[in-house]
């Protein structure tokens, strides 16, 4: 199921209730054109219709975008990091599409959530970019999931290039004062 057939009926039933603001978490990934992909041309065409229907119906909307996100057992096979650590923990091969030099920003979910809270309590509308301005390299966060998963396997990297803005957060950090408490080393490697 795609995410515009799951668009509207929320957006019509939205219609009828008086909401205080819709809000999106969506991808930084959308800024670099070599990276798209179907999924986030989809998602980028999901910001467009919240835009527009916010514009249309005087709802005041916000955008968050983010790079990778994490969770307190970032080895639980999800998102980009899980991913690398199950499988290292496995023994499997754990080719890397991108470049060594290639940078992430991994977000803390708890982290995102007090970045929402913050801006939603000063009714703040528009794009943020939310990031802890700490980007990872390719070749560190690998090394790192070595470390963690014990893997003694080498890594083959690709040549994809992926740059984080290390600015990304800026604007969050300025106009509310929030700012990152973990990082993905702290959750891999807690001692």
């Amino acid at each position: 199921m795609s995410l515009l057939s799951l668009l509207d009926p929320v957006l019509q039933a939205t219609v009828s209730v008086k909401i205080r603001c819709i809000a999106m978490i969506s991808s930084m990934d959308l800024q670099q054109e070599e990276l798209l992909s179907p999924l986030l041309e989809e998602l980028r065409a999901g910001e467009r219709v919240l835009q527009a229907f916010c514009r249309d119906n005087k709802t005041p909307f916000l955008l968050l975008r983010v790079g990778c996100l994490f969770g307190e057992d970032a080895s639980d096979e999800t998102g980009f990091a899980g991913e690398i650590l199950a499988a290292m923990k496995k023994g499997q091969s754990v080719p890397c599409p991108f470049s060594p030099d290639a940078t992430f920003d991994f977000l803390y979910g708890s982290d995102l959530a007090d970045a929402v809270h913050r801006l939603f309590n000063l009714k703040a509308e528009g794009i943020y970019h939310v990031g802890t301005g700490h980007p990872v390299t390719a070749r560190a966060l690998y090394e790192l999931a070595s470390t963690a998963a014990e893997y003694e396997g080498t890594v083959k990297f690709g040549e994809i290039s992926h740059n984080c803005d290390p600015r990304c957060g800026t604007l969050v950090r300025q106009f509310c004062g929030w700012m990152p408490f973990t990082y993905l080393r702290r959750v891999l490697l807690p001692f």
